[in-house]
């Protein structure tokens, strides 16, 4: 079984390298990102580290297509839109939206199967750019019933569901989206990577036994 892992910076890139043990591999010229490989029982990870944001997404799709995984993992931090759900919170989510152009898009019921030692599903919404404002974060949450917030998630899963591949948006809590977010950010990302990939790679090893 072929997984690639998409990290989206250097702080989660290196937890995950981690907690996989997996060792930095030169990519051609044309992927302007780092990679690592990894191997799980017969499972072989590529982990990548693309860059907060979508600029980077063609390459992945590009990087994608020539590898050809069966399962794509979004994964990394993400923005609390609910009080409820503190920092550290695991986040899986079966619902995401592009906040641009509302499209949407929901896990198919054969992977929630497969996911059923995750308790609880959300919804994700991806947006522009982080929010660090209490006004704006009420306002996205409002509009899009959305739970967590983040910048990435809806592009890469779009590039899963295009080419039929299987997916999993798996992310953790570091802020909530609010004014004191680049702080939490800051203080919360390493210990809390640290713990989403220690899940993930807990879940690899139950759930995907191939």
């Amino acid at each position: 079984m072929q997984i690639i892992l998409i990290t989206p910076v250097k702080t989660e890139y290196h937890a995950a390298r981690e907690v996989f043990s997996a060792k930095e591999v030169t990519l051609d010229e044309n992927f302007e990102f780092r990679a690592a490989e990894a191997k799980l029982g017969k499972k072989k990870i590529r982990i990548l580290q693309t860059g907060m944001g979508t600029e980077k997404i063609p390459l992945v799709k590009k990087f994608i297509k020539i590898h050809k995984p069966d399962l794509i993992i979004d994964s990394g931090s993400c923005g609390s839109l609910h009080d409820d759900f503190f920092s550290g919170y695991l986040v899986f989510s079966d619902k995401i939206i592009n906040s641009e152009d509302s499209g949407c898009i929901c896990m198919e019921a054969e992977f929630h199967k497969a996911l059923s030692v995750m308790t609880n599903s959300h919804t994700m919404v991806q947006v522009a750019s982080p929010l660090a404002d209490d006004t704006l974060r009420i306002n996205i949450k409002k509009q899009f019933q959305a739970d967590f917030c983040s910048m990435e998630s809806y592009s890469i899963i779009k590039i899963a569901e295009d080419m039929k591949i299987g997916w999993l948006c798996l992310r953790v809590v570091t802020d909530n989206a609010d004014s004191f977010a680049l702080g939490d950010f800051k203080k919360n990302i390493r210990k809390n990577s640290l713990y989403l990939y220690s899940e993930i790679k807990k879940l690899l090893i139950k759930k995907y036994e191939k």
